[in-house]
């Protein structure tokens, strides 16, 4: 597909998602759930996970088409496709050979009108720029975007819920009751729930101190973050030291602290600081950050998102992410929405914090 003027909120969804972008005066139509089934379809052949999501949109050119962001040798991309591009979109997207998959793969007739296997046009690609406004703190390097935690409340659901059953019924879909009840009964079953759980080591020596001769002492070794569902299954992320060392001292600000805040906080720097100079791998006291500075709100942004991408990547959950990454609140503030007492006592513990 071909167009020269792409929205700027387009920009700011995040990695790891493909979204259908939607008329909002009609919400999703029987034409999206078909093209939908169509991406789980290829999916399921390809061997890949997926999460596809809704985005409404006021530019009506791009209604039924899809998105993602990926990276590349040009930097992040946004690639935008109709149906007759989307199986390349999706090879890119999940990193398959494009040509391969298309002597390969086969869809049903249910699909084959909503999808082009061959397509005669290509994606179309935007590139997108790491440079942001103040304003825009809740970006990192490849411009991800740290999104606001939605505020799910009964009533907005039950209006989805309601407006799904309008579909079926508008547009004939043909979605049983009994069809509706095993679907409820499947998702409850398989509902995962999360906690986050912190694992630190000591390795202890002796060292000589002049005056008191050799002398006990410990050192760090490691410090590991994993996330626990509901059925004892554990999902370790990895983050770098300095990620590690801020992500940890977000845990202690119950209620979130403003990106504006932290920069004149000594709460925030001396906990930080007790934290880093207590990791493995890690030298010399760490500077306090002027996010009033670009660089190094560039630089602050990048850290807090690699919580984000870290848990994204080891659960393929939003939910897990949403609740235990560093994640906006409110606006402008960020904090670790799942984090509870025993985490906080956990690291004031054993990182010996008053």
């Amino acid at each position: 597909m071909k167009k020269s003027n792409i929205p700027q909120e387009l920009t700011n969804i995040p990695f790891g998602q493909i979204f259908i972008l939607t008329d909002p005066h009609k919400g999703i139509t029987s034409k999206n759930v078909n093209q939908i089934l169509s991406v789980f379809s290829i999916a399921g052949n390809l061997g890949q996970n997926h999460i596809v999501n809704a985005l409404p949109i006021d530019d009506s050119e791009l209604w039924d088409c899809f998105v993602c962001k990926v990276k590349t040798d040009k930097g992040v991309q946004i690639l935008i496709s109709d149906n007759d591009s989307l199986v390349e979109m999706l090879c890119e997207f999940w990193g398959l050979d494009y040509d391969k998959v298309c002597k390969t793969l086969v869809l049903s007739d249910r699909y084959k009108k909503s999808v082009s296997i061959v397509g005669k046009s290509h994606p179309t690609r935007v590139s997108v720029s790491a440079r942001k406004s103040r304003r825009e703190a809740g970006l990192d390097d490849n411009a991800t975007r740290l999104q606001l935690i939605t505020d799910h409340t009964r009533e907005n659901t039950l209006g989805d819920i309601r407006s799904t059953f309008k579909d079926n019924f508008n547009f004939g879909l043909g979605i049983s009751l009994d069809e509706i009840i095993a679907l409820y009964k499947e998702e409850e079953k398989n509902r995962k729930s999360y906690r986050l759980d912190i694992q630190v080591k000591w390795k202890k020596y002796k060292e000589f101190v002049p005056g008191r001769g050799m002398v006990q002492k410990k050192k760090m070794t490691a410090c590991d973050l994993s996330l626990i569902d509901n059925m004892g299954h554990p999902y370790p992320f990895e983050l770098e030291a300095m990620a590690k060392a801020i992500y940890l001292t977000y845990l202690f600000f119950e209620d979130g602290i403003e990106y504006t805040q932290i920069t004149y906080s000594d709460e925030f720097y001396e906990l930080f600081k007790q934290i880093y100079n207590k990791l493995p791998r890690t030298k010399g006291t760490p500077r306090r950050f002027n996010l009033e500075n670009k660089a190094d709100l560039d630089t602050f942004t990048n850290y807090t998102s690699k919580s984000r991408q870290a848990i994204l990547k080891v659960t393929n959950d939003t939910y897990a992410e949403e609740q235990f990454a560093i994640e906006g609140r409110k606006k402008d503030t960020y904090g670790i929405a799942g984090a509870t007492a025993e985490n906080r006592d956990t690291v004031r513990k054993e990182f010996n914090i008053k």
